[in-house]
């Protein structure tokens, strides 16, 4: 109770206005409303986009565990006639 008492007399902090302000810019229109076969036009289109994105990236990580096998084989077993 006595900390609560020596609190309520202690000045309020002052008001930092620019802490409320917005901290992104907000869109000059709104996006359009879509009726339901846009909406699902438009998540085919990105699952599409998505799943292609997914391939590229299975892709690449099978190419880096190949090459990454291959560096460690070369590595343990040099050639005799590379120079490299």
């Amino acid at each position: 109770m006595d900390q609560l008492e020596k609190d309520a007399k202690v000045a309020p902090r002052e008001i930092n206005a620019t802490d409320y302000e917005p901290k992104y810019d907000l869109p000059s229109e709104p996006t359009p409303y879509l009726n339901q076969k846009a909406r699902e036009e438009q998540f085919f289109d990105d699952h599409t986009l998505f799943m292609e994105n997914k391939k590229d990236q299975q892709d690449r990580i099978k190419l880096f565990y190949i090459l990454e096998q291959f560096y460690e084989h070369t590595r343990e077993n040099p050639d005799k006639l590379s120079t490299a």
